[in-house]
């Protein structure tokens, strides 16, 4: 087996970005949703409720953090939600320092969750104003901040960025293969939002394994990600079809074949236990959980943001 594929999402609920190697870091990889929109209540926003997220582009850079529009993403969102709004003007480029000095001045609700966030400044918060409207803000998450994982599949010290519950999500290429010839037709890595896909597996194998090497670092996989219908918006803002069924997908898909008691599930939820780099082409191992453990018996929300 090996690393085929390795995202990077800046920004909680926009699209990521695929990259060639990534730092590991206890709240996930390095710059993976350290970011985050929230609205005038100071609660996130994703594409659950702003499918138009789907048109926000993070481009990292060596220092540096832009935001680009799709625009034909932006319009399909527009035109979805109200067939008769005119396309708006596509704002330009944001450019966002990547490591300044982020100290917390503001709290944020991400699910149950009260977290010390550190505001952007003006400039982005204008920039939002001139795509969404106003009340939203850009918001960054500060490294004094802690926020748990589930204390059920982590340890005390587990964090996680503003992920929705875990901060590594791993699928394999064999399982997205099967998932594709079910609902006969192709589904993209990124509609999972996943941080690393494997290649090498048996389709679903991933369910059973416990602990995961990817070249020199360890991941511990602690239960399935169960889905939302986050999964059924195309990544590249393209309209949903027009078949009810088929707006349905993959959910329908999973919900048929590779269910939980939570919901329909696909990938493995995962916490960082060693290591401090991974890069595409990394050889992987996997070991199984012990006899008797049923991951698939597990779940909760995963990182779909």
């Amino acid at each position: 087996m090996h690393l085929h594929a390795l995202y990077v999402h800046p920004v909680k609920g926009a699209r990521g970005a695929a990259v060639a190697a990534a730092e590991v870091h206890p709240r996930g990889l390095r710059h993976d949703r350290r970011w985050m929109i929230i609205d005038a209540a100071g609660r996130f926003v994703s594409q659950r409720t702003l499918p138009r997220l789907r048109a926000l582009v993070p481009h990292l850079g060596a220092d540096r953090l832009t935001l680009t529009l799709d625009p034909a993403a932006d319009r399909a969102a527009d035109r979805a939600a109200d067939p008769t709004l005119a396309p708006g003007a596509t704002p330009p480029p944001l450019d966002l320092p990547l490591d300044a000095p982020a100290h917390a001045d503001r709290h944020a609700r991400v699910w149950g969750d009260d977290v010390p966030v550190a505001s952007c400044g003006p400039d982005a918060d204008a920039w939002l104003a001139a795509w969404l409207g106003p009340g939203y803000a850009l918001v960054r998450l500060p490294k004094e901040a802690h926020r748990s994982v589930d204390p059920a599949f982590g340890r005390p010290d587990d964090g996680v960025s503003f992920a929705d519950g875990y901060p590594y999500l791993v699928i394999t290429t064999a399982s997205l293969a099967a998932l594709s010839r079910a609902a006969g037709r192709t589904f993209d890595a990124t509609r999972f939002r996943a941080n690393l896909v494997i290649d090498g597996a048996d389709a679903w194998a991933e369910d059973g394994w416990r602990h995961l090497r990817v070249g020199e670092a360890t991941f511990e996989l602690v239960k399935p990600c169960v889905r939302c219908v986050v999964t059924t918006l195309d990544p590249a803002g393209a309209p949903a079809p027009d078949a009810p069924a088929a707006a349905r997908e993959p959910l329908a898909t999973l919900a048929r074949i590779h269910a939980t008691a939570k919901g329909p599930a696909f990938g493995m939820n995962a916490l960082a236990r060693g290591g401090d780099v991974v890069r595409v082409g990394d050889p992987a191992d996997a070991t199984d959980a012990p006899p008797g453990t049923s991951p698939a018996d597990l779940g909760a929300p995963g990182p779909a943001g």
